[in-house]
């Protein structure tokens, strides 16, 4: 993936460079609100946010175009404040209020832990 190569030369102290320019903050689709925790799918280079304030997790390609949102549904799966994100094989884990949900790449959940 070329962005986790990119990752890697970015100088944390001036916090001037960026690699990508998501979106700018708010509540629609392509937006982000107080982003808490970001993944790279290694198979197909997809950027996996966690948005906090918009209660999801929230998918782009490497070069940032919107792809899909999941988590914001009612019911089963619903997240408040997602803050981490780990993918391991074809599921996304994601960290909220004190436990592990469970989800398949494509957003569909699966279960919970916790």
């Amino acid at each position: 993936c070329k962005l986790v190569e990119r990752v890697s030369e970015i100088d944390y102290k001036s916090k001037t460079q960026s690699i990508i320019s998501v979106c700018d903050r708010g509540t629609d689709s392509e937006q982000l609100n107080k982003p808490q925790g970001v993944t790279v799918d290694d198979n197909t280079c997809n950027i996996y946010v966690a948005d906090c304030c918009n209660h999801c997790v929230k998918v782009f390609d490497n070069t940032a175009e919107y792809l899909l949102k999941f988590g914001d549904v009612k019911g089963e799966g619903k997240m408040s404040c997602p803050r981490g994100l780990l993918i391991r094989g074809n599921k996304v884990f994601v960290s909220h209020n004190h436990c592990i949900l469970v989800y398949q790449l494509d957003g569909k959940f699966v279960s919970s832990i916790g």
